[in-house]
């Protein structure tokens, strides 16, 4: 059974299902006995289900045991289908972090409102180290940061973008980290800014160096180039976060580009048809995970926050940062490592230094003493 099953794979990926279906008459039996069926439950990490009606009256409710509220019995791809509402909520240790260090220091809680976001000795320290800084903590992400944010790199961007801002720059950052992004991400880190030899498209995407990063910009997009109507632009959204038929939104996007386009810009189809070509692939490859604004910005503002009371109240964030980390032993080895920071300690002649390690100690079979332990690791005020 299970070689014919695989002869059919090999031979007929792609082919209409039917034809398989007519040639393995015995496997489609199984197949169709078995297709659909429920193998396990799970949870979205964040998702909660939104409804005016009672949730148990009407999708059901069940429980299961690495949930400790109820799960809705639905897929969540087919909510919108059925007009229900799925709100992702996220809890974020950094929040607390940043809560617990202005606690410590009876200061008012920081939020972009009443912080300088445009700091830039923060913002130098954040690009020179990222540990605790909110989604640039991996040894990629900081070394992305390292070019996106060099000296050569922000020139580049100020000189490009009207009303430059450190805090925005650092939400398209976060939009290049994901996959949508990929096939430019090193470029833009460089400071190049894709030339679209379209002027009015041109100043239109100068915050994304003249590329499409945000979903709201796709959005914009087809409503400023392509003549969408806001609700035609936010179901082709709807369409790409679903990660599939993307390919089949692509004709009709190229086909009113150049209508639009040539009217109201006065280009030729021909020029309209070049010009759209590299968009319709970075549309496709935003089903991959693309990133928004209004969640970017959140992310950007909160690893500024993080970076700011590092920089200015380093005891206290560290301190709260402990705390909140303190069963994570990966976490806490960052938060204590100074070797992301290439600090180097020098030692003059005649002196020496000393390094510790600090772990709980426990008795061995083979431990003899019989006192009261009252230091590390084998230390005990008598002995047998």
């Amino acid at each position: 059974m299970y070689e014919h099953i695989a002869h059919a794979v090999a031979n007929y990926k792609g082919a209409d299902v039917s034809v398989i279906r007519k040639k393995y008459p015995d496997v489609f039996k199984y197949v169709d006995i078995v297709n659909g069926t429920i193998v396990s439950i799970g949870t979205h990490p964040s998702g909660v289900l939104i409804s005016d009606l009672p949730i148990d009256q009407t999708v059901g409710l069940c429980s299961i045991s690495t949930s400790e509220y109820p799960v809705s019995m639905i897929n969540m791809k087919e909510l919108d289908d059925l007009m229900y509402v799925k709100l992702d909520i996220l809890g974020l240790d950094n929040i607390g972090v940043i809560n617990d260090t202005c606690k410590m220091l009876g200061i008012e809680r920081l939020t972009p409102d009443n912080t300088d976001m445009e700091d830039m000795n923060v913002w130098r320290s954040i690009r020179d180290d990222t540990t605790l800084i909110f989604q640039w903590e991996s040894d990629s992400a900081q070394h992305y940061l390292k070019q996106f944010m060099s000296d050569a790199t922000l020139d580049i961007a100020r000189s490009k973008i009207p009303n430059f801002s450190m805090l925005k720059w650092m939400s398209f950052g976060n939009s290049l980290l994901r996959p949508a992004c990929a096939s430019f991400r090193d470029s833009v880190a460089k400071g190049e800014f894709y030339d679209n030899g379209f002027d009015a498209l041109n100043e239109f995407l100068a915050p994304e160096a003249g590329r499409i990063a945000m979903q709201e910009t796709i959005m914009q997009f087809l409503v400023k180039f392509c003549g969408y109507s806001s609700a035609e632009s936010d179901n082709v959204r709807r369409a790409i976060a679903k990660k599939k038929g993307t390919e089949k939104l692509l004709p009709e996007i190229e086909e009113r580009f150049v209508a639009y386009c040539s009217k109201a810009y006065k280009m030729s189809a021909e020029r309209c048809e070049e010009v759209i070509k590299p968009f319709l692939q970075i549309i496709l490859d935003a089903s991959a995970y693309g990133f928004s604004w209004n969640h970017s910005d959140a992310y950007s503002s909160i690893g500024y926050i993080c970076g700011y009371l590092r920089y200015y109240y380093p005891l206290e964030f560290l301190t709260a940062a402990l705390n909140i980390f303190g069963d994570n032993m990966d976490k806490t080895a960052d938060i204590t490592n100074d070797s992301k920071s290439q600090k180097i300690v020098h030692v003059e002649a005649g002196n020496g230094f000393m390094q510790a390690i600090f772990i709980p100690y426990g008795v061995t079979y083979s431990d003899d003493a019989t006192g009261v332990r009252n230091g590390g690791m084998g230390s005990t005020d008598s002995k047998a």
